[in-house]
């Protein structure tokens, strides 16, 4: 499955100061420098995906990657085997509502299968937005807390109203985001998620990436 090779499809996209702002899409280089893999990372995949489809991360090799001053996040293409998510922690840190909306958004590009150059074109922003709503939920299943209010105020907040040539406008992404809380996504035919948060093992910093590997209902381990 090819996947996207020059302007990744950017939930940091969400630039904008104002709700009126219109932020242009950003090119995600897949030349540039990150930072080595951290193992925590793969925590943040397990909230978006659910403990139960554990195994759909290991199969499509999809790991995070850090990138100081991307002030967003964005996906890369294929390489050496790996899908990548891109992600700046200061600015994660900053925003976390943000942050899970970007990171939701980006992994529903990746379990969705986009391509570049899709000629669906704004139809592959709304899946990955509906994938990402559907994430949202997972999150709140994972730390059994509502959190789905704060990602909403953000994309309403961030979306441009009237959207661009390679974004939908703001109501129709809203609503997808909405449909996927609220009904899920089919992409990546992930399983349900009822079981919540897990405690993971020990935690290190590595230059290979890694990939997560459930070892029991509450814990999980990096090959």
């Amino acid at each position: 499955m090819r996947f996207i090779a020059a302007i990744a499809f950017l939930a940091a996209l969400l630039h904008g100061n104002s709700a009126s702002s219109q932020a242009l899409p950003e090119i995600c280089d897949s030349q540039m420098k990150m930072e080595p893999a951290i193992t925590s990372d793969v925590e943040i995949l397990v909230e978006l995906v659910g403990l139960p489809n554990v195994s759909k991360i290991n199969d499509m090799h999809l790991h995070i990657r850090r990138k100081l001053g991307l002030k967003g996040a964005c996906s890369l293409p294929e390489a050496q085997g790996y899908r990548t998510i891109a992600y700046d922690p200061d600015w994660a840190a900053g925003d976390t509502a943000a942050f899970y909306l970007a990171l939701g958004h980006e992994a529903g590009h990746h379990f969705c299968g986009h391509v570049f150059g899709d000629p669906r074109g704004a139809q592959s922003e709304l899946e990955a937005d509906q994938f990402g709503g559907a994430a949202v939920k997972r999150f709140e299943a994972y730390h059994n807390r509502s959190f789905f209010a704060q990602v909403y105020a953000a994309a309403a907040a961030q979306y441009p109203e009237q959207g661009s040539f390679l974004y939908p406008p703001r109501a129709a992404r809203l609503a997808a985001l909405q449909r996927g809380y609220q009904e899920g996504s089919p992409c990546g035919g992930l399983a349900a998620v009822e079981q919540s948060g897990f405690s993971p093992g020990t935690r290190s910093t590595g230059a290979r990436p890694c990939r997560p590997v459930q070892t029991g209902p509450t814990s999980y381990a990096c090959q």
